[in-house]
């Protein structure tokens, strides 16, 4: 036949194909994979449907559909197939044309109306067919309906049929009968009397009734007279006359020739004696339709009916003895457990619902059988050995418990915890044999897939790396499942590129690790994995197409995949892709397992990074200590041996000159010093979010230049050669100009110190679109490409050695990043390599308004170059470092101030109420008050109205000025102070004493 009909890509669902009995079976269990019908979960619904209907209905019932009409049918319809049907896995699915060869033929013109929308209805329809070997006539009334599909295209045929031979031949005997009857009453005769059947005819429109001898007996009427309808109504017996009368009356209501049959009992009016009937007869219409000749056949069935029920008053004491055992009737049929009785020998002879359906097996399949011969052992030799030893042991009067496989109809392996004991009688003898047990499938499976987490568990514990967790994990799930391949994938920030750094795969399958887009793998891929749920496909040829995916999986040689996304924090983290070369239907258990499995790698994978990162903190740190230690000694080595010269040249010719040289040199150290405490201040502050920006519009290139002014001694003193490039047009940016030249400065200087001396320093500056890009070259000594990426990491140095000592703490870089990145900026790195240079560009974001020109600096207050000088001031000096505060109070009283000096807050409110100061300096951290607190006090002293106050502290974060302001501080200054602010507070405690 031709393909008229286009293919079907239907949604999986398999609940149409539950039930049907041994057809249903049969349908579920055959492979469709590479049937043109396609798998299953493939079918259109159309199809569905009507294959649910036909597995449910007891009638006959075919489908044929596709273009080839393949042919579905149910348990009834086998029965028509004859021969044909004992081997239903040879003709299900097959095309019409080549299951009915022999009568195809005379069928396909009425398929053909059919699938032309001319449904077809016969009756008793005769065909001449081979089904059984030979030819032979049968007789069949059909329906024929149209199915379309989901497109409302026709897509095949349903009918519902029912052969009707028997009835046919029966009515062709029968009216064959009643012609002889009325061509030859000899025959009649002869025939009546041979086989004592009775025979009636009923004229309906005459109201003759015709009764031979036997119908007469057979009624208990005399065999003589005339035969009337009171006399029928009188010898019906009293419990079946309404039923008889009834089943007549509908006959007569119903169209067409209708067939009767019926079985009740009569009462003889001449002796009483009741009898069994069977009657038989067809209703005779006249050409107008209306009925004319109620015509049959009688016959006593009495002693039949005495065997029936004397058969049933057996069968029903036996049923009696057995329901009379509450607790045997409740174990068969109310349980949850398999139960099976058995002899002694071990021949089955009952079995509860439980443990037939369990196998898929009728009743009649297992009852009379040995119990190690049935169904659920056939799979196994073994098993059935075992069963067979289990039940002799059982037989001597041992329990016995055993787990065991045990395999359903149509295929297919379970596991049974079946325990076999015997059953003894109150004698002690034994009875029978009894076998329980429940199925332990699910649990067995829930014990390898914990027994297989385990040991990935165990295998990967001890691991110190991510590739040995990854190696084990994926090995161990493959070997397990069974699998072409088991690839873990770690997904790039991005959340689009994923690299599988790790696969294993069976022999001869190619590795897939490499870096990959998840774009490639179609837009179902990438949704699963994006939104965490796992994505599941069967089979790649029919769930995907190209554009979808299918040609990717299908280069790397994928027919089905399990690919489970591990989302953390809300973003695709991590994924461990399971695949199969050849499709298959994954289980939810094996998809559990691999969520599972991927969980707990990122756990342990997790594990080993932390403890790494761990590890390298704690290396960074031990460095940072060396480091810090070797660049405060070597400050204070100059300065101690500066020390050293000024005590031992003060007394002698032209030292001043020399000690001149000194001081210059111990001002540089503690200056060097400093710039590194502030560096570590400024970068704690950063990492706690202390750090306050002070923005403000400014043009780069002033920023830029004060960078230069203080890097310039560094650049200088290493004979580098520093050349700048900035534009000619302003470059606006709203930043805190003091960061940010802080920033280019800090580049500078890392430039000039991992430069060789008489390097080349490039710095420039340009705009980018929206951003302003500052770069710092250099051709110095390189970053390696593997550093690259940590550059920016706290105390992370490069090339750390004796010659370039002064490498400073590792934390210039770092403090870089995230000043910058608090102005919305992003700074990178670039080398070559080792002995290429350096070069670092600074992006930060162009203001958007016109550029607002930049505040000049602030004059100083009045007298600030002098010290205050001319005024001599009060001063009271308190900070619990004696060294500190002596130091101070002897600048004071050499510029000619009056200084007290104390030691705590306490006695800093005693003395400054005594002495009642112009200028009062305060260390915060001191024994008996802090700071702030001896500040609130002498607020409140009257006499101190106007003192200044000054808080001088190692404190200096934007929240530790805030408290010194709201305590009563005029001033913040951070040790060691600069001369520079000390002057500029004396000169404002002056102005403030002369007012």
């Amino acid at each position: 036949m031709p393909d008229l009909l286009p293919p079907h890509l239907p949604p999986s669902n398999l609940a149409f194909a539950t039930g049907g009995g041994d057809m249903g079976a049969l349908l579920r269990t055959l492979d469709w994979a590479h049937h043109p019908l396609g798998p299953l979960a493939a079918w259109p619904q159309p199809l569905r449907t009507a294959v649910s209907l036909m597995l449910g209905a007891r009638q006959p019932m075919y489908v044929a559909w596709g273009p080839a009409l393949h042919l579905l049918y149910n348990d009834a319809y086998r029965v028509v197939l004859g021969a044909r049907g004992e081997h239903p896995e040879q003709t299900l699915g097959q095309p019409f044309a080549e299951v009915w060869a022999d009568v195809w033929e005379e069928v396909r013109p009425m398929l053909s109306a059919t699938l032309h929308g001319n449904p077809v209805h016969e009756e008793d329809h005769g065909f001449v067919v081979h089904r059984n070997g030979y030819p032979e006539q049968i007789y069949a009334t059909f329906s024929t309906i149209a199915l379309r599909d989901e497109a409302g295209q026709v897509a095949g045929v349903c009918c519902m049929c029912a052969e009707t031979t028997a009835q046919v031949l029966a009515a062709q005997q029968r009216d064959h009968a009643l012609h002889a009857l009325e061509t030859t009453n000899e025959k009649l005769r002869i025939a009546a009397d041979a086989g004592e059947f009775g025979l009636f005819d009923h004229s309906l429109t005459h109201c003759d009734i015709v009764w031979n001898t036997h119908a007469r007996t057979h009624f208990g009427v005399p065999p003589d007279g005339p035969v009337t309808h009171t006399l029928i109504d009188a010898a019906f017996h009293p419990d079946d006359r309404e039923r008889v009368v009834a089943r007549v009356a509908a006959l007569l209501a119903a169209p067409g020739d209708g067939h009767y049959c019926d079985e009740y009992r009569t009462v003889s009016a001449i002796d009483g004696r009741e009898r069994w009937i069977e009657a038989s007869g067809r209703l005779l219409r006249d050409a107008a339709g209306a009925p004319e000749r109620l015509v049959g056949t009688t016959l006593n069935i009495t002693s039949r009916k005495l065997f029936e029920a004397s058969a049933r008053a057996t069968a029903s004491e036996a049923m009696a003895a057995a329901e009379a055992n509450a607790k045997f009737r409740t174990f068969f049929e109310q349980g949850t457990h398999f139960g099976i009785l058995m002899t002694p020998g071990g021949t089955l002879i009952e079995a509860n619902h439980v443990a037939l359906d369990a196998g898929g097996y009728a009743r009649d399949d297992v009852l009379g059988r040995p119990f190690q011969a049935c169904g659920w052992w056939s799979g196994s030799p073994k098993a059935a050995a075992e069963i067979a030893a289990c039940v002799a042991l059982a037989a001597s009067g041992e329990r016995v418990r055993r787990e065991l496989p045990y395999f359903v109809a149509g295929g297919g392996e379970r596991f049974i915890d079946l325990v076999i004991a015997p059953v003894m009688g109150d004698d002690g003898a034994l009875l029978f044999v009894a076998a329980t047990g429940s199925d332990i499938t699910e649990r067995r499976q829930v014990e390898e897939r914990l027994r297989m987490l385990d040991a990935i568990g165990e295998a990967t514990r001890v691991a110190h790396d991510p590739k040995t967790i990854m190696g084990e994990a994926t090995r161990l799930l493959g070997q397990y499942l069974d699998v072409t391949r088991v690839a873990y994938a770690d997904v790039e920030a991005d959340n689009d590129r994923f690299t599988i750094r790790h696969d294993w795969v069976t022999p001869g399958a190619i590795s897939t690790v490499g870096v990959y887009s998840l774009d490639l793998f179609g837009s179902r891929a990438r949704a699963d994995m994006r939104e965490g749920r796992t994505l599941l496909i069967h089979d790649v040829g029919r769930e995907l197409t190209d554009e979808d995916g299918a040609a990717m999986f299908t280069q790397i040689d994928v027919s089905a995949i399990i690919c489970c996304p591990l989302v953390k924090g809300g973003k695709l983290a991590a994924m461990m892709a399971v695949h199969q070369r050849t499709p298959r239907v994954w289980t939810a258990g094996e998809v559990a397992l691999v969520e599972a499995v991927v969980e707990r790698c990122w756990a342990h994978i997790e594990r080993v990074r932390a403890t790494e990162a761990l590890h390298d903190a704690d290396r960074r740190k031990s460095e940072f200590l060396a480091t810090l230690a070797h660049e405060l000694r070597n400050p204070l080595a100059p300065i101690r041996n500066g020390l050293e010269l000024m005590r031992m040249g003060a007394d002698k010719p032209g030292s001043a000159l020399r000690l001149g040289g000194v001081r210059a040199m111990m001002e540089r150290q503690v200056g060097h010093m400093v710039h590194l405490i502030n560096d570590l201040l400024d970068i704690a502050r950063v990492s706690s979010g202390k750090l306050v920006l002070q923005m403000q519009p400014v043009d780069l290139r002033d920023v830029i230049a004060t960078a230069i002014e203080t890097s310039k001694p560094l650049i200088d003193a290493a004979g580098h050669a520093l050349s700048v490039d900035l534009p000619l047009l302003p470059v606006p940016v709203d930043v805190d100009p003091v960061r940010i030249s802080q920033v280019v400065s800090n580049l500078l200087s890392n430039a000039a110190k991992y430069t060789p001396h008489g390097g080349r320093i490039v710095l420039t500056a340009r705009i980018e679109g929206d951003e302003a890009v500052v770069t710092v070259r250099d051709n110095g000594v390189g970053i390696a490409a593997d550093m690259l990426a940590a550059v920016f990491e706290m105390f992370t140095q490069v090339a750390r050695s004796i010659e370039r000592a002064n490498g400073g703490l590792g934390i210039g870089l770092s403090l870089v990043r995230r000043l910058v990145e608090l102005h919305g900026g992003a700074v990178s790195a670039q080398s070559a390599g080792v002995g290429m240079g350096s070069s670092f560009a600074v992006r930060l974001p162009l203001m958007t308004a016109a550029l607002v020109a930049s505040p000049a600096p602030a004059p100083a207050a009045a007298g600030a170059q002098h010290g205050g000088q001319g005024v001599a001031l009060q001063v009271l000096v308190a900070d619990d470092n004696v060294d500190a505060a002596a130091t101070l109070a002897a600048l004071l009283e050499i510029a000619g101030h009056a200084v007290r000096v104390v030691h705590d807050g306490a006695a800093a409110v005693e003395e400054a109420a005594r002495f009642q100061p112009d200028l009062v300096f305060l260390d915060i951290g001191m024994p008996l008050l802090d700071g702030y607190e001896a500040a609130r006090r002498l607020r409140q002293l009257r006499a101190l109205d106007g003192v200044m106050l000054v808080a001088l502290t190692g404190w200096g974060t934007e929240e530790d000025r805030a408290r010194s302001r709201a305590a009563g501080f005029d001033r913040h200054l951070l040790k060691p102070a600069l001369p520079d602010d000390v002057d500029a507070v004396l000169a404002a405690a002056a102005t403030r004493a002369l007012a």
